[in-house]
């Protein structure tokens, strides 16, 4: 675990028993809010749980939701169901956990925004979400945002030093994304950065290490601009519109777009 979603999650205080959290990226807002309940349920229901599964605990008291590897968003049948939960009577707090809650659709957010309304001090619905841009306005307002911390430059800083990078433009692309922190493999990825920038081969790589490599091009031309502005400005923004295509639904083949990568090298 990060060491600053680990400091987050040992000073968090619940407060508010409708809560949606978030991150900028540079957090994993469902492991952070796992964990949360975790410690929550064990001081509150059940002690001894801090340690275990969240999905693999058995209790009448604990629902979670989240999107199964065969689907793209949160099923409105596992919405009804999470409303028969809360409708049940107990002497005990009761918590529904969604992750992911930017996949919850339309439908699904009106069965929550009904439930919302029905459920009492008791009654805990605690929401993890990447982000807050497709969530209803009407469900927002009813809820408390928690957005996890940035952590400062010094934080990551630290969190460098058990590595071994020995490159400070490596070092300087982390501190100021350390979402990268969050991703499978990070370490062998970004040691391939350098290397796809000296070598300019990119054809093989898949459609996340090619995402990544953009950010990381975008951002070795921000450090050139001041030597030699336009230059840099027009392959960044030409960089910009690749993202942005690489982002659609029906995108142009990554072959493409990685020939017009080369030009921005």
């Amino acid at each position: 675990m990060l060491p600053w979603d680990k400091k987050f999650i040992n000073e968090y205080i619940p407060k508010n028993p409708k809560t949606i959290f978030y991150s900028d990226g540079s957090s994993n807002v469902q492991n952070v809010c796992e964990n949360i309940i975790r410690n929550f349920l064990d001081q509150i229901i059940n002690p001894g749980i801090s340690n275990k599964d969240l999905y693999q605990i058995s209790s009448p008291n604990l629902l979670c939701l989240k999107c199964e590897d065969d689907e793209k968003f949160i099923p409105i049948e596992k919405l009804r169901k999470a409303k028969e939960f809360m409708q049940v009577k107990s002497m005990n707090v009761k918590v529904l956990y969604i992750s992911e809650g930017e996949k919850i659709r339309v439908d699904g957010f009106n069965t929550l925004l009904k439930l919302t309304e029905e459920t009492g001090e008791k009654q805990f619905i605690w929401i993890a979400a990447k982000n807050l841009t497709v969530i209803p306005k009407t469900i927002l307002s009813r809820f408390s945002k928690v957005k996890l911390p940035h952590p400062n430059k010094r934080e990551v800083m630290d969190y460098i030093s058990q590595y071994s990078f020995k490159d400070s433009q490596l070092e300087e692309f982390l501190i100021e994304n350390p979402s990268y922190f969050q991703k499978d493999n990070f370490e062998k990825d970004i040691l391939n950065f350098t290397q796809w920038l000296k070598t300019k081969q990119i054809s093989n790589l898949d459609k996340d290490q090619f995402a990544d490599f953009i950010e990381f091009l975008m951002f070795v031309h921000k450090k050139s601009v001041l030597q030699n502005g336009l230059k840099f400005k027009q392959k960044i923004l030409k960089l910009q519109e690749i993202k942005k295509e690489l982002k659609l639904p029906n995108n142009l083949n990554l072959d493409v777009l990685k020939l017009k990568v080369n030009s921005c090298f």
